[in-house]
């Protein structure tokens, strides 16, 4: 199986603990959006499992063509920048 190559560009929020990831040649959700919490509101979602797991991760919103990122207190952005472009 190829791996593609994903454009993903990032957007500052109003909220200082939280980042934007933009797909814009993909879509994420057919419709609306899904906020996840924690590792067990994750289950549902293998994207939002894997980003729940990544460590200083607080929370996750996943929409039409993005990731919204909440990092925790002990998050460090530049780790979850790379970690959550891995994910």
């Amino acid at each position: 199986m190829e791996n593609k190559t994903v454009d993903i560009r990032l957007e500052f929020t109003p909220n200082p603990n939280a980042l934007k990831y933009i797909l814009d040649d993909h879509t994420l959700l057919p419709r609306g959006s899904a906020s996840f919490t924690d590792s067990a509101s994750a289950e549902s979602s293998p994207l939002a499992r894997r980003l729940m797991a990544i460590p200083g991760v607080a929370s996750c919103m996943i929409g039409l063509n993005f990731v919204s990122v909440t990092k925790a207190p002990e998050g460090d952005w530049e780790v979850l920048d790379i970690k959550t472009r891995d994910a």
